[in-house]
């Protein structure tokens, strides 16, 4: 969600850089979006397979697949 955040805020800064000709805070904003992007760190694989397992045992305990 911090990186959602920091992109909306970032598009936003260099909108305003545009419009006071703020040349110098535009290139600035956009190598910060670079920095953020080359940075990203996806899940990891073993975080999504305890949210599947987890979901798959809820939905068996409360035999909510029993009526399909």
């Amino acid at each position: 969600m911090g990186n959602a955040l920091t992109f909306q805020q970032k598009f936003e800064n260099i909108a305003i850089d545009e419009e006071t000709q703020n040349y110098q805070g535009v290139y600035l904003e956009y190598g910060d979006l670079f920095h953020i992007i080359l940075d990203f760190e996806p899940l990891e694989d073993s975080a999504l397979r305890k949210i599947e397992s987890y979901t798959r045992e809820r939905l068996i305990q409360s035999k909510l697949l029993d009526n399909f």
